[in-house]
């Protein structure tokens, strides 16, 4: 009988507890943020090119992009390449390496300075090297884009996110993979009302471990919280089914 009422008694518990805490995140408030990254009337679309041709894209287009950058061992932010885009990985060590080690196999930032200025970007820094935001910051001041107004940062690591997001909350943030992780588990509890999301814009491509990434679910709880997405990187044969999630970009990879 007492093992009965135990466990009538933690089901009770666990009832009210699951219950308190999806309507503590129901309660939340969200505003409407307004960025100018945001004033479209259609569907960005970003060019994730092979490290190939990325100098062509940024010289001879106005097109978005997406990059994958790093900084090197003498603090300058480079373009990388990512195994998406070739079989050496080269984002692995640049942190500890000089530029003269890397030079020929990366792209210096500050070399586009010109053209950066023409399009919207989706900045992706692939590695978390110590005072990577400092370094970051400090390069987008000396690129003239310090308001922030024409791109997003984005990174695995969401220690390096909060950093730069303490030194300029202004900017627009990308998904780190920690929040990926944390707001698919939070939707398997059925309490994705309470997860935490310190990113504006979510980026991710259009499926999850073999499975649909956007839910009715996650899209519903999106749109609660106003937050915006942008579907990739995917492929050209992808596109068409992004554009039915409105989202309010989409990163192609480009073979």
């Amino acid at each position: 009988m007492r093992i009965i009422q135990a466990i009538l008694a933690s089901l009770f518990v666990c009832t009210v507890t699951f219950f308190t805490v999806k309507f503590w995140g129901l309660s939340q408030p969200y505003a409407d943020y307004k960025h100018p990254f945001y004033e479209t009337s259609e569907v960005l679309i970003f060019k994730k090119p092979q490290f190939a041709q990325v100098e062509q894209v940024l010289m001879n287009t106005n097109d978005n992009i997406y990059l994958d950058i790093a900084n090197t061992k003498d603090q300058k932010v480079v373009i990388v390449a990512t195994n998406v885009d070739q079989t050496i990985d080269h984002t692995k060590d640049i942190r500890n390496k000089l530029f003269a080690e890397v030079e020929k196999d990366v792209l210096p930032l500050d070399k586009f300075k010109d053209q950066l200025q023409k399009r919207k970007i989706i900045f992706n820094l692939v590695e978390n090297a110590i005072a990577g935001h400092l370094i970051f910051t400090d390069t987008i001041k000396a690129l003239g884009l310090e308001k922030g107004e024409n791109f997003i940062v984005t990174t695995p690591y969401e220690v390096l996110a909060k950093s730069i997001k303490e030194l300029h909350p202004t900017f627009l943030y990308g998904t780190s993979q920690p929040e990926i992780l944390k707001l698919k588990a939070m939707e398997s509890l059925k309490l994705i009302e309470a997860a935490t999301m310190r990113a504006d814009v979510l980026i991710y491509p259009m499926t999850y471990y073999k499975q649909p990434f956007y839910t009715e679910t996650l899209q519903n709880e999106l749109k609660r919280r106003f937050k915006k997405t942008i579907v990739g990187p995917i492929s050209a044969s992808e596109v068409e089914e992004a554009k039915k999630l409105n989202p309010l970009g989409i990163i192609i990879q480009e073979q």
